[in-house]
């Protein structure tokens, strides 16, 4: 959000008071403490995007094995400039879904 300042208007001087001053700060302290996190390694990545051959690599599966999964609709995917994308947290979610823990 950005707020440009009319200086012909005293009601739109922003002070320590007002309610714009105290959210700006609120949001900047938010993203203080998420970059604090990135620099220690302890925010996961919410929005991460893989291509194609990472996502291989990651479930070593082939080209075209990628194909199908994207073909059969388990592997949802964007396409951008001709390449497809696929969402981390869907691939997290296609490897939680088929998980198997052994009973014994």
């Amino acid at each position: 959000m950005f707020y440009f300042l009319n200086f012909n208007e005293m009601d739109n001087v922003i002070t320590r008071e007002c309610d714009f001053f105290k959210e700006m700060i609120s949001k900047i302290k938010t993203m203080e403490t998420q970059i604090k996190s990135m620099q220690d390694g302890n925010l996961t990545c919410r929005n991460k995007w893989m291509n194609g051959e990472e996502v291989m690599q990651k479930l070593g599966i082939s080209k075209r094995t990628l194909q199908n999964y994207r073909d059969c609709g388990i592997l949802p995917h964007s396409i951008v400039g001709g390449k497809f994308y696929y969402s981390f947290n869907d691939i997290e979610g296609l490897m939680k879904g088929n998980y198997y823990s052994t009973k014994r």
